[in-house]
């Protein structure tokens, strides 16, 4: 946008020699690809940064859920250290074959 800004200064400028339009054209395209490297380079920097942190992050939450999937039946951990999360008992009582409730009054 700046080098078109450029070309309609030259041109309003009144008569100026080809080479002279060519030269003012050349350093304003010369100057806007400087700062156009300069930024891509600041982004290529900043994705590498992000990547970098996004191995980080993910490796942390691996390790993460690997702990949160421990428990004391599928590691050495203590009972005791299973907290609110302990799975219910199961009875090995058989089901009887009465209805449950309690006694029926007449």
């Amino acid at each position: 946008m700046e080098s078109s800004i450029v070309c309609a200064d030259i041109f309003i400028k009144g008569k100026m020699e080809k080479r002279e339009i060519r030269e003012e054209i050349a350093k304003a395209i010369e100057k806007a690809t400087r700062s156009l490297k300069s930024e891509l380079s600041k982004k290529n920097e900043e994705l590498r940064s992000m990547s970098q942190e996004l191995v980080v992050l993910k490796t942390q939450i691996k390790e993460l859920r690997a702990q949160l999937s421990k428990n004391s039946s599928n590691s050495s951990k203590p009972p005791s250290s299973d907290g609110l999360r302990k799975p219910n008992p199961k009875s090995l009582r058989k089901r009887g074959e009465r209805k449950t409730g309690g006694q029926v009054v007449i």
